[in-house]
């Protein structure tokens, strides 16, 4: 009997660990992934990124000001604490002159990567942007500077859907974010 137990204890265990590992992983760019945040008794509000290409999250977390705010972590990687699982659009495009939806994140993505701060408290993205810092005799921009910006990973997951032309997620949390109407594929 109580091998039997243990052999049955044993195969759910294992049946119940490798649907979960298979389940809600990311298939396509543009995917929308979502888990727990990793912070004692606030953690469900959660934590989310935006797949950029086959292996690659890009994600916007705490880290020192403009350095690793935005970075790219491996799928695996990003599935700390609870892991919720991806969502997706029905398509997810791109706008010129990028040649492709991973090729817009990923450069949306070091573009702001040394520019900008993480915020914990604004839901509103605040994108760093060029700004012209000399003109010449004629009213011609000649140089630019950088004005800083400040993302959370929702806001950041909502500001690149929108840059990338594929609406507004809305939400005003990352579980309220990562639970949009406009992502209408569960993985």
């Amino acid at each position: 009997m109580y091998i039997i137990k243990n052999t049955l204890a044993a195969s759910l265990v294992l049946s119940i660990s490798s649907w979960c590992m298979a389940a809600g992983n990311p298939v396509a760019v543009g995917d929308v992934v979502g888990r727990d945040l990793s912070v004692a008794l606030v953690g469900f509000l959660g934590h989310v990124g935006l797949l950029a290409s086959n292996n690659n999250v890009s994600e916007v977390n705490q880290a020192t000001d403009y350095v690793d705010v935005v970075r790219f972590k491996t799928v695996e990687g990003f599935k700390t604490d609870k892991y919720w699982g991806a969502k997706a659009k029905s398509n997810f495009g791109f706008k010129a002159p990028y040649t492709s939806a991973s090729n817009q994140i990923i450069g949306l993505s070091n573009q702001q990567r040394p520019y900008v701060a993480y915020t914990l408290w604004s839901a509103t993205a605040k994108p760093a942007v060029q700004e012209c810092t000399r003109y010449d005799a004629n009213g011609k921009c000649t140089a630019f500077s950088w004005k800083k910006g400040t993302f959370r990973c929702d806001s950041f997951v909502r500001w690149m859907y929108e840059q990338t032309g594929n609406g507004s997620l809305g939400g005003s949390l990352p579980r309220t974010t990562f639970n949009s109407s406009l992502l209408t594929i569960t993985r």
